[in-house]
């Protein structure tokens, strides 16, 4: 689930894009006769049900393909910091250390993410984090 919100985060324009060239691509493609349709008892025209089929899917995997894909274009995508990897988790001397730059790390990002649990605001770097960043976006789940 951090996977998907997070690649949500990072990929959803070009999902957005994808899905629309696939639509685009697929409604010229069945107003051409090239694709099939479907018809449906009580309605007067045919579905194209290629473009309902399709775009779902290309969304789905532009999210969660589209760093790779670019990156074997040798294209450099977003980076991000992850404070999980990046602030020790059992050794609390390595763990002030790295709570005492994370305001390095907050004043040079550009945005911050959040995969918000019940146990997020029980930890001091969290809520340095979210005290120290000006604009915060909150992905809201359960069990992440």
């Amino acid at each position: 689930m951090k996977f998907i919100g997070l690649a949500f985060q990072f990929n959803v324009k070009t999902a957005i894009v994808a899905e629309v060239l696939i639509v685009l691509v697929c409604a010229v493609l069945t107003y051409l006769g090239l694709l099939p349709v479907a018809t449906v008892p009580d309605s007067p025209y045919p579905i194209g049900i290629f473009c309902r089929l399709t775009a779902g899917v290309a969304f789905f995997l532009a999210v969660v393909c589209a760093g790779d894909v670019w990156s074997c274009l040798g294209i450099r995508g977003r980076t991000a910091f992850l404070d999980k990897t990046c602030v020790h988790q059992t050794d609390l001397q390595l763990q002030r250390k790295s709570i005492e730059k994370l305001g390095a790390f907050i004043c040079h990002s550009d945005e911050m993410v959040v995969l918000y649990t019940d146990w997020y605001l029980k930890k001091l770097w969290t809520i340095y984090e979210v005290v120290s960043c000006t604009g915060v976006l909150v992905l809201w789940g359960e069990g992440w």
